[in-house]
């Protein structure tokens, strides 16, 4: 078990980068764009870990956008609150 995480984390890690060789954007940028995009197919398979990472992530973009003076509407490019906010929703009520 130990050796799978270990690959899944390299792997990880190796796609991370790789990306961010390619744009101009910040690996929190680039992390929070990814687990955004792929909220609705992650959230099928709860996972606490996911949940606090996303959170965690946001915040600290906020915190970043806040002391870099970046409005709140410039999130727009990396992920749609209101619409993760009803998917949210969504997997609440489903269950």
């Amino acid at each position: 078990m130990e050796e799978k995480v270990r690959i899944d984390f390299e792997r990880s890690l190796g796609v991370l980068a790789q990306s961010l060789q390619r744009s101009e954007q910040n690996a929190l940028y680039f992390l929070l764009g990814v687990l955004a995009r792929n909220f609705a197919s992650i959230s099928n398979k709860p996972s606490r870990q996911f949940f606090e990472l996303f959170n965690k992530l946001i915040d600290s973009k906020a915190r970043r956008d806040d002391l870099m003076g970046i409005a709140a509407d410039d999130s727009s490019a990396i992920y749609d609150p209101e619409d993760l906010l009803n998917q949210t929703i969504d997997k609440i009520k489903q269950q």
